[in-house]
C-alpha cells in the first residue's frame, strides 16, 4: 500500500479476566428472577428440582455464594423447590378405608382395580403401583388393586354350559385363570336340556387357577315310531311341536302338503329309533307341481 493508506491494527487484551460479575443472593427468591439476571449476564444455570417445604419454584440453594465473582459463560448450580413430597408407605394388606383416609391426608389421587386372590383377604390391598419407600409429588396418582378374595363358584347344574363359561370369562378378566373342560362323554337326560350341565366337579370357593370339569346333557331321547314320508304336513307338525324342525317346500308330483322327506342331522329319519331332542330335523313338503 502507499504512504497515504490507513492501517488498522487490532491488539489482543488476552483472555477475559474472571471474577468480573458479582453474584447476588437469590436463595428465597423465584427461579424466574435469577434466570432473568443470569441471561442478562451471560451466566448459565444448572437447575435441579428437589422436594422441600418451600413454595414451588423458590430457590433453596445456589452453588456460588453472594459476593463471589464469576466470568461470563460460567455455570451456577441452583436447587429449586418442587414443593413438599409425599412418602408412599407399604399398603399391601390394608383396608380400602385406610387407603382413602391416608390419600385424603396426603393429597394423593387413588384409582382402584379389583382382582381375585388366593393369598390376600377380601377387601384388602393386593398391590400398589408405586413402590413403598418412594417419594412423589402431591396430587400424584396411585393405582391400588383391591382383593376380591377367592372366586366363588355357584351350582350350575341344570344350566346351559355357556352361563358357566361367561362366569369364568368375567372371573378371568379379574385375575383368574379358570378353565372349563367338557367331558368327552355326554349323556341323555330327561331333566336337563341339551347343552345343560348334568355334573360339575367343583363348587363353592375355588382357587384362582382352577380347572372345572363338567358333563353335558344331550337332552332327552325321543322315540320315533313312525316314518312320516307320505303323510301330511299336519301329522309331522304335531311330532315337531317341541323339537327343532325346519320346513322346506318344494315342487313335486305329490299332492300339496305331502311329506316328501325327513332328515335328522343329514340322515334319513327312521321309524322305531331314538333321536336327540336337540337334533335339527329338516322336513321337505310338497307344494304340488
Amino acid at each position: 500500500f502507499t504512504r497515504s493508506s490507513n492501517l488498522n491494527i487490532v491488539v489482543s487484551k488476552g483472555k477475559k479476566e474472571k471474577g468480573q460479575i458479582t453474584v447476588q443472593n437469590y436463595v428465597g427468591k423465584s427461579y424466574e428472577t435469577m434466570a432473568s439476571w443470569a441471561e442478562s449476564q451471560n451466566i448459565k444455570l444448572d437447575k435441579k428440582e428437589v422436594y422441600s417445604n418451600k413454595p414451588v419454584g423458590e430457590i433453596i440453594f445456589q452453588s456460588i455464594k453472594e459476593g463471589e465473582k464469576v466470568a461470563e459463560g460460567d455455570t451456577i448450580t441452583v436447587n429449586v423447590s418442587k414443593g413438599p413430597s409425599v412418602y408412599i408407605p407399604y399398603l399391601i394388606g390394608q383396608s380400602k378405608i385406610f387407603v382413602e383416609s391416608w390419600a385424603n391426608e396426603n393429597d394423593i389421587r387413588i384409582v382402584y382395580n379389583e382382582i381375585y386372590s388366593d393369598s390376600v383377604e377380601k377387601n384388602k390391598v393386593a398391590s400398589q403401583s408405586i413402590q413403598s419407600g418412594s417419594y412423589v409429588d402431591e396430587g400424584e396418582t396411585l393405582i391400588i388393586t383391591i382383593s376380591l378374595g377367592r372366586p366363588y363358584l355357584s351350582n350350575y347344574t341344570g344350566k346351559d354350559i355357556n352361563e358357566l363359561r361367561e362366569w369364568a370369562m368375567e372371573a378371568n378378566e379379574s385375575g383368574c385363570n379358570i378353565n372349563i373342560v367338557v367331558n368327552d362323554k355326554a349323556y341323555y337326560s330327561e331333566n336337563v336340556d341339551a347343552n345343560g350341565i348334568i355334573k360339575q366337579d367343583r363348587m363353592g370357593y375355588i382357587s384362582v387357577n382352577e380347572t372345572i370339569y363338567v358333563t353335558i346333557s344331550l337332552g332327552s331321547k325321543i322315540f320315533v315310531d313312525t316314518n312320516y314320508v307320505g303323510l301330511m304336513e299336519e301329522d309331522i307338525k304335531t311330532f315337531c311341536s317341541n323339537l327343532n324342525c325346519v320346513y322346506d317346500y318344494k315342487k313335486s308330483n305329490n299332492p300339496v302338503g305331502t311329506i316328501i322327506d325327513v332328515k335328522v342331522n343329514d340322515k334319513a329319519l327312521k321309524e322305531n329309533t331314538y333321536i336327540n331332542s336337540s337334533d335339527m330335523i329338516l322336513v321337505t313338503i310338497s307344494e304340488g307341481e
